[in-house]
């Protein structure tokens, strides 16, 4: 397991910031097909995505990687690693859209809010199902690579 916490941090905002960008791809590509949507298509849009995404992402493992210290049960750490994941992923697209809002509607931004949401509630059920996938293989590699000694059941 990496040591320093600064690398920890790192490798967290980099595999949260690319698992984002791709999920938003695939959506993008899924929702829009091949034409070029300026919006969905600018590079402040893409990088918006991958930032925030990388900062949920690292901001919340980084509280489950906290808790790796003592020993753990595999099941729950897993859990663990799915829930920190799904509401880092919901995180990252709820201030990726409240910043689109915020951009399109000024001031009035609330009311640019509710026609962004609609659309990007379509956007969170879309990354739920990868979601699961990837922090229960994040929470895995975690608990595998951290080298904290197992509970072991008695029965």
């Amino acid at each position: 397991m990496v040591r320093s916490k600064f690398l920890q941090a790192a490798v967290l905002f980099v595999y949260g910031g690319f698992y984002e960008f791709l999920v938003w791809r695939i959506f993008v590509r899924w929702d829009y097909g091949n034409t070029h949507n300026s919006f969905a298509d600018h590079p402040l849009t893409n990088t918006s995505v991958a930032v925030f995404g990388g900062l949920s992402v690292c901001i919340f493992m980084m509280l489950m990687i906290r808790r790796v210290r003592r020993p753990i049960a595999s099941r729950s750490f897993i859990f663990r690693g799915m829930l920190f994941g799904l509401i880092a992923t919901v995180v990252d697209f709820q201030a990726f859209l409240l910043a689109i809002s915020f951009y399109l509607g000024g001031l009035w931004f609330f009311l640019a809010f509710i026609d962004v949401e609609t659309y990007g509630l379509i956007l969170l059920s879309f990354s739920m199902p990868f979601g699961l996938v990837c922090w229960v293989l994040a929470g895995a590699a975690i608990a595998f690579f951290s080298g904290a000694p197992a509970i072991e059941r008695t029965s």
